[in-house]
């Protein structure tokens, strides 16, 4: 199994909202995620730093990022993170989760990054 990139992108809020989430997001990753790497992906449109961010993460670094996926969104019950991949034969994928998200959407979480 080959590295995962996996986007995540704050849903239902506005631009303002979602800057400052995605930011928090960004720097909950940095200090709990030790081994992946991560970066704000920039607005194709408006060249602006953009209001996704792109964590790139081993094959085993799946359980973790799903724990730490959980864990920022169990304070934020506003927040609602887009979760985007492509498979191994090059599919997009998608889900969506919400604040405080049980252990089940934990399980929602690493099911979706692990490969069919």
């Amino acid at each position: 199994m080959t590295d995962t990139s996996l986007e995540c992108t704050v849903e239902g809020v506005d631009a303002a909202t979602a800057d400052e989430l995605i930011s928090d997001l960004q720097e909950f990753v940095a200090d709990k995620l030790a081994g992946a790497t991560f970066e704000r992906v920039r607005d194709s449109a408006t060249q602006d730093l953009g209001l996704t961010l792109l964590i790139v993460l081993g094959p085993s670094g799946i359980a973790a990022v799903a724990k730490v996926l959980s864990d920022w969104l169990q304070s934020r019950a506003e927040a609602r993170l887009k979760l985007s991949r492509k498979d191994s034969k090059g599919r997009a994928r998608e889900v969506e989760v919400h604040g405080q998200v049980s252990k089940d959407q934990r399980g929602i979480i690493e099911d979706f990054l692990k490969d069919d």
